[in-house]
């Protein structure tokens, strides 16, 4: 675990690097590949980004990366390093395909909005409406079964579920603590790919809320639950819906919940801390170290990470039996980033609108007024100093939130160590990507 947290902080430290040396204005759409000075940057100071990430990755410490910043129509930096596999595979690049995980989230809180846009759900829609069962709900305090349980004060709302106060939670694994959290697990909610999701978000309702409705932010699952909204207003599964009105679209080729077949070459692999011995590094070092490797940089390398994920996921190739809208998706770097440029561009790019001016304000507005910083700090640590949420997106302020006080950036990560910003002033965006959990 100490390893985990000495390998995020490191990532951690590098993205900010990367914040420091990117501004300039989006416009456009169709990335050309120019060089930083063209639009404004210096490439030496660019270059620390790489040197950070290379750091890391020849102490073994992360499997590849991949890094894209982008402005207006205008590719200014990209780097990639490593393999799909250890030693094995392709060179990684901005078409690889990464795992998400909850990077998912922003992308289907996107559709979620393009329904309200089209006047199907409001942000004071009831979970009720479309699932009964959600119409007398219990709270644990704090998720804990010791406590009284108490009436829900209000019913959940779309805005609750946008913005993670709706009172679900996550187990353990993620970020979730308490009994609730321990119940989540054994039911194995979300995480069980059998069950259709229908059946999980019924069970779902079965378990205490840890908090009432809108009082508090808690991360979990909540944008799974939007799925099954989704679902329920189009008829369609999340994954049809984003491949129609926003994959399709934005060109995003390489997006969706599972890797079919013929492009399982471009995946990388899933890495996590090597839970190993001794001699089983030993033997892994003599492997990278043997004769027939001389000469390859990658495998003399003293890896510190092996194949797996804290999940114990696979990836599917199939589509799977639900799309997972808190963490389901599989996309290249230079597609989510296609993504991203929209949200920047005003809500469309190279002619195609995927929102309106109206909705993507709101769609970016802070929508938990009602909470400081210190409620995310829980989940978020130091992270949350100048965080709030809006629909979906992660919201840095430049100081305390609060009357005139400008947007910083818009933000969200993956458990696989991805990450992307989205900075509204200076018109400017990244994304980076790994598979490290």
């Amino acid at each position: 675990e100490d390893e985990v947290m000495r390998t995020l902080k490191a990532i951690s430290v590098a993205i900010a690097i990367i914040f420091v040396f990117v501004s300039e204005s989006i416009q456009a759409f169709e990335f050309e590949d120019v060089t930083p000075e063209e639009v404004g940057f210096s490439s030496e100071k660019l270059s620390k980004i790489q040197e950070r990430f290379d750091a890391l990755y020849e102490d073994g410490r992360i499997p590849n990366y991949a890094i894209g910043l982008y402005s207006g129509n205008k590719r200014f930096y990209s780097r990639a390093r490593g393999k799909t596999s250890i030693g094995e595979g392709g060179e990684v690049n901005l078409d690889t395909i990464y795992a998400f995980a909850s990077m998912t989230k922003p992308i289907a809180s996107t559709a979620i909005m393009i329904l309200i846009q089209e006047d199907k759900l409001s942000l004071d829609s009831k979970l009720s409406e479309f699932y009964p069962e959600y119409a007398n709900m219990f709270v644990a305090p704090g998720g804990s079964f010791e406590t009284t349980f108490e009436e829900a004060k209000r019913g959940i709302t779309v805005k609750d579920l946008l913005t993670h106060t709706s009172g679900f939670t996550y187990p353990p694994s993620v970020t979730g603590q308490g009994d609730v959290a321990k119940q989540y697990a054994d039911l194995r909610l979300f995480f069980d790919r059998e069950p259709p999701l229908n059946q999980h978000i019924s069970t779902l309702a079965q378990v205490p809320l840890v908090a009432h409705p809108g009082e508090t932010f808690t991360y979990s699952f909540s944008t799974d639950v939007l799925a099954g909204i989704l679902e329920k207003v189009t008829g369609k599964r999340l994954g049809e819906f984003l491949d129609e009105r926003i994959f399709g679209p934005l060109g995003m080729n390489d997006s969706g919940f599972y890797v079919p077949p013929d492009k399982l070459e471009s995946f990388a692999q899933f890495y996590m801390p090597m839970q190993a011995t001794a001699s089983a590094r030993e033997a892994l070092d003599q492997k990278y170290n043997a004769p027939e490797a001389q000469g390859k940089t990658d495998d003399r390398i003293e890896w510190k990470i092996s194949q797996g994920n804290m999940f114990g996921s696979q990836v599917p190739t199939a589509r799977p039996n639900f799309d997972s809208a808190g963490g389901g998706l599989y996309a290249s770097l230079n597609d989510y980033a296609r993504y991203c440029a929209m949200i920047l561009n005003g809500g469309s790019i190279d002619g195609v609108r995927i929102l309106d001016d109206e909705t993507l304000k709101l769609h970016l507005s802070d929508l938990t007024p009602q909470l400081t910083s210190e409620n995310f700090r829980r989940d978020f640590g130091d992270g949350a100093n100048f965080m709030k949420f809006g629909g979906g997106h992660g919201i840095k302020y430049l100081s305390d939130p609060g009357p005139g006080v400008g947007v910083d950036y818009y933000f969200w990560g993956g458990a696989f160590n991805t990450f992307y910003w989205i900075d509204p002033t200076n018109g400017h965006l990244g994304v980076f990507a790994t598979n490290h959990s």
